[in-house]
């Protein structure tokens, strides 16, 4: 996993971990932002010396991540390369809110005329501490 360093930069009156502004996230100087549920960050007025940072911002600025990534940063709103616990490999899952719990779909396979080769999804839910590391997605460069 990526060390992350201690180092802080000034961001307006506040101090910041230099590793968010070495990642690519912008710093916002000039405007007031917040942050709406998905995660992008909305302008207005705000003073020179306030700045805003977005932690989903570092998430959506790093979507060529390579490395695992704790568990307690993954997004609940996206569709994710989830490790479980218990789990012998690596899956897509996403975060159910009426369950709180990760759901994904595990492949099953069956016994048909004799043969295994009835192959179907099953859904499945994990608990939320099951989660052990994530990564994003991969981008579809849909130019190719």
């Amino acid at each position: 996993m990526m060390q992350k360093s201690k180092e802080m930069v000034s961001c307006g009156t506040s101090k910041v971990p230099a590793w968010i502004v070495s990642r690519g996230i912008k710093m916002i100087f000039d405007r007031k932002a917040s942050v709406d549920e998905d995660g992008g960050i909305s302008l207005g007025q705000m003073r020179d010396d306030e700045c805003v940072i977005s932690p989903n911002a570092i998430y959506r600025t790093e979507r060529n991540l390579t490395e695992w990534q704790p568990a307690e940063t993954a997004p609940k709103g996206d569709v994710i390369i989830a490790h479980f616990s218990g789990h012998p490999v690596p899956v897509a899952a996403t975060w159910n809110d009426p369950e709180q719990q990760w759901i994904f779909s595990n492949v099953q396979v069956s016994c048909y005329e004799g043969k295994w080769n009835d192959t179907f999804f099953d859904t499945e839910y994990e608990c939320a501490d099951a989660l052990k590391a994530w990564m994003p997605l991969p981008t579809i460069n849909e130019d190719k």
